[in-house]
């Protein structure tokens, strides 16, 4: 088994002749690979446990002192070339306390003899003397495991640099072959090679942020390479498909649109969790393109260790989400964390998705915010893409509601009317949907009414009146969760907009989300009313509507001639003048299902004709 690196032919480069053969010789006949290795790093920290519970109680050292996820992580020890688990193969020494031709067995029985109270074992100069050793050969492997882990196939170090830290460990390594006075001997030379593997780290991590930099501008490439760039500098296999918990390695990408979702391990609030997975993996439009693009998570922690709750959540939600995975991030480089952070713009509370094409280019610095409004439609998630997709946008019901609920959106495809409407206050909501129930009634049209609550979920009076759905005083199609998918909604438009350049005095979809969400910011009942997928939809204020609605009998034989919408908007706003004003729009690009059976002249309130031009 393997535990100097991933290549043992490596030891085999020239130093000088009396290196050559006194020392690199000499630990090639010792050190005898059978293509077996596993995480030197994850072993050591497990040992420092048993090592710190055996020689000290509870009392003397705190728990900070140990690696945390320690009783966990025991089990998660790979042994990458065999069959037989390292709990297998721990347990077959065990077994072997009593087999007296075993040198192993023997030291472990000789440790098993030592007294049960060792506070009185602390104070024998053998024993300090023994603590002392083992302490100094810790710190010594953890600095040989820190030079080995750097990812050297990368990076090219200087040679003198190179040269002198592996002579070290060399030197080192034979030493410990020799007892005498060791602790003082290996003592003296930890600094030294400390000071070499330093160096190694820094001439690493400059090359290997360099090279970030060089192959995110390369056009001529695969995303593989790139990937392999972020993921693979210690592990072949570094992801992890969460559904089948399968490891795989990064060349399974290739020649797909990959989405690198950056967050902290705990994801995203419930709710954003939610409808991501929705609008990613149970969209309509998943099954067209699931095999072009593939969605990986990348976690990272708050600092540079991992905290027991940040595993745990990732542990949780690496078995819980339909994505890709890392299925170690701990492994990250702190260089490729540091890319992404200032290349990528990542914040720790701000999460972010990456979009890589084949070519390994990156198109969009963050899909988030189309990815929420548009679902799988909008692959392949450049930023090119979201410009087209709003080219194709017109403020109508299918853009407010999107797929947020499977029966808001059959309704929009019946082409009936809906009144989307928003209130904390059960009195306003109460009156209101009792006035629509007689409009309903006395004009004989399909109307559906669709509360969406406002923003804060939590708020004990939107909780009230869900459950006033649940009495039958209410009807509306969506649970607390939709509430919050249709506001996450409202505000990636409004972000995704502002991303663009667009100003609320000249975008109309702009203009109308921000007044819908400014007035839920002031705590104030809004109305939307709109027909179908056609761009008939209005916006009321709730006074001049609650005016309207008491006057009805007057008005409502309007309703055969201008429809539900039009004949409220004549009275609420009348027409500015009393004869058509001949003011006309023209609609590009013609689309069939969204031209509307009548629309209404923004300037003189009057129903407008439909003609089709043709080029």
């Amino acid at each position: 088994m393997s535990f100097l690196g991933n290549d043992p032919s490596s030891l085999q480069y020239s130093i000088s002749s009396s290196l050559q053969d006194f020392l690199v010789k000499k630990l090639l006949v010792s050190h005898d690979p059978d293509g077996r290795r596993l995480d030197s790093e994850l072993l050591l920290r497990q040992m420092e446990n048993v090592m710190l519970y055996s020689t000290a109680s509870q009392a003397q050292v705190p728990d900070q002192h140990f690696y945390p996820n320690a009783k966990s992580e025991v089990s998660n020890i790979e042994v990458v070339g065999s069959d037989e688990p390292l709990g297998y193969t721990i347990g077959k020494i065990s077994c072997q306390q009593l087999c007296p031709g075993n040198s192993l067995a023997v030291s472990v029985a000789m440790f098993k003899e030592l007294p049960g109270d060792l506070t009185t074992l602390l104070v024998k100069p053998q024993y300090k003397a023994l603590n002392s050793l083992i302490k100094i050969m810790v710190d010594l492997t953890k600095i040989i495991i820190e030079y080995e882990s750097l990812p050297l196939s990368q990076v090219k170090l200087e040679d003198e640099t190179r040269t002198m830290t592996k002579y070290q460990i060399y030197s080192t390594i034979l030493s410990t072959w020799e007892l005498s006075s060791l602790a003082n001997r290996l003592r003296s030379m930890y600094s030294p090679i400390k000071r070499q593997v330093v160096k190694c780290h820094q001439q690493t991590d400059t090359k290997l942020y360099e090279k970030l930099l060089n192959i995110f501008k390369e056009t001529n490439v695969e995303n593989h390479q790139a990937l392999s760039m972020l993921f693979a500098l210690r592990d072949d296999f570094p992801l992890l498909d969460c559904p089948s918990q399968a490891k795989f390695g990064v060349h399974k990408l290739r020649n797909m649109v990959v989405v690198l979702l950056i967050s902290k391990p705990e994801l995203l609030p419930i709710d954003e969790s939610l409808f991501l997975i929705q609008q990613t993996y149970d969209h309509p439009h998943h099954k067209i393109f699931q095999e072009s693009y593939k969605l990986v998570w990348v976690p990272i922690p708050a600092s540079n260790l991992w905290t027991d709750a940040e595993m745990t959540s990732f542990k949780f939600l690496s078995h819980s989400l339909p994505w890709y995975t890392m299925r170690q991030p701990r492994f990250l480089n702190s260089v490729v964390v540091k890319f992404i952070k200032q290349v990528w713009n990542y914040k720790d509370d701000e999460p972010v998705m990456v979009v890589l094409d084949p070519q390994g280019n990156v198109t969009n610095l963050n899909a988030m915010d189309m990815v929420y409004i548009w679902g799988a439609k909008a692959y392949p998630f450049s930023d090119s893409r979201e410009i087209e997709l709003w080219q194709e946008e017109k403020w109508r019901l299918q853009l407010l509601v999107g797929e947020i609920d499977h029966l808001l959106t059959n309704w929009v495809e019946e082409g009936g009317y809906i009144c989307i409407y928003g209130s904390h206050n059960i009195d306003w909501i109460l009156e209101f949907n009792a006035k629509m129930k007689e409009i309903k009634e006395a004009s004989a049209v399909e109307l559906e009414m669709v509360y969406t609550g406002n923003r804060n979920l939590e708020n004990k009076q939107v909780r009230d009146i869900v459950a006033m759905d649940k009495e039958g005083k209410l009807r509306t199609p969506l649970s607390l969760t939709q509430m919050g998918f249709f506001w996450i909604r409202l505000e990636c438009i409004r972000r995704s907009k502002l991303k663009l350049g667009n100003s609320v005095d000249t975008d109309q979809i702009l203009r109308e989300v921000s007044a819908l969400l400014d007035m839920d910011d002031s705590d104030k009942d809004w109305v939307v009313m709109g027909r179908g997928k056609s761009m008939e939809i209005v916006r009321l204020e709730t006074n001049k509507l609650m005016e309207c609605l008491n006057t009805f009998p007057a008005w409502i034989g309007n309703v055969a001639k201008l429809g539900l919408l039009g004949a409220l908007r004549h009275v609420v706003e009348p027409p500015i003048v009393a004869e058509p004003c001949g003011h006309f729009d023209i609609i590009r690009p013609f689309i069939e299902e969204g031209m509307e059976e009548m629309a209404v002249c923004e300037k003189c309130k009057h129903p407008m004709k439909k003609f089709v031009m043709y080029k």
